[in-house]
């Protein structure tokens, strides 16, 4: 088992250096969204081989359209990594986030969790040009789960390292919805609230920004609240035993002071925010 957790292991940093050209820190939010989205759906629809003992190692590729920044107009296709690594019940690796479950009661699991949060680039876009890099991050926080055959809640409290990235919320229902032969389909409604600094971060606009904007966007001050609210659809179908093809369906609405951002309302952004793409994950 140890040999083909090394060979995982190798594998996985493999795969994230081929589907990740540029550093970690340029992937854009949404598409860390798409792929919580796309572990989590895994949690419903693969049952009861998520309660086996020792290593348990998925690994994949997906190609979807993401939009450029939260809250763009514009979307573009990125090759994106699908890393999936448990040992027991309580260690779970998603790609840039590790979580431990300190407490386990019936359905219910409870720890601590890390993740790393990309940053964002201003030449990722055109409207975002003149206002800066949002630096990456770590964050620190908990997580609070209930897990059955069909159904998934989760509750994630997230307090970035950096002061100015600020803290956030993460709840997710998800439930299992049909199967047929090998084909399964799950669908999840998620929701997000951010404080004040965080949702100044990323959708807010300082003076000083405004003035170097090259799009001419006015200044914005961003007060905390929900900032969307998302319903996925995830289908799987099982090619062989461990060989599995997915896919993913998401439509996202930014709320309150995140919709009324400049750079995601008027000519340049938009509040309703889609994800799609297909995939190949491989058991080991």
């Amino acid at each position: 088992m140890k040999d083909i957790f090394l060979r995982g292991v190798m594998l996985t940093a493999g795969t994230m250096s081929f589907v990740v050209p540029a550093s970690a820190s340029e992937s854009t939010g949404s598409a860390a969204a798409a792929l919580s989205a796309v572990s989590e759906a895994n949690e419903l629809l693969t049952e009861d081989d998520l309660k086996r003992r020792g290593w348990r190692i998925r690994l994949g590729a997906a190609l979807g359209t993401v939009p450029d920044y939260v809250g763009a107009q514009e979307h573009r296709l990125k090759l994106l990594p699908v890393v999936d690594i448990r040992y027991g019940e309580r260690w779970h690796l998603n790609f840039n986030s590790l979580s431990y479950s300190a407490l386990s009661s019936g359905a219910w699991q409870f720890g601590p969790m890390v993740k790393y949060k990309a940053g964002r680039k201003e030449s990722r876009s055109a409207v975002l040009q003149g206002l800066g890099d949002i630096d990456p991050s770590l964050q620190l926080g908990a997580f609070l789960k209930y897990r059955t055959d069909r159904m998934l809640f989760r509750a994630e409290y997230r307090h970035a390292l950096k002061e100015e990235q600020g803290d956030s919320i993460r709840l997710t229902l998800g439930h299992a919805l049909f199967k047929a032969g090998d084909f399964v389909l799950a669908g999840a409604l998620r929701g997000k609230w951010m404080s004040n600094s965080a949702m100044q971060t990323h959708f807010g606009i300082t003076p000083e920004q405004a003035a170097a904007s090259e799009r001419g966007l006015p200044a914005y001050a961003a007060q905390r609240g929900v900032s969307e609210v998302s319903a996925d659809i995830f289908g799987r179908y099982e090619l062989a035993e461990g060989y599995r093809l997915v896919g993913l369906v998401s439509y996202t609405r930014l709320l309150g002071n995140a919709a009324d951002s400049p750079l995601a309302s008027g000519d340049f952004g938009s509040t309703r925010q889609i994800k799609a793409g297909i995939g190949f994950t491989v058991d080991f």
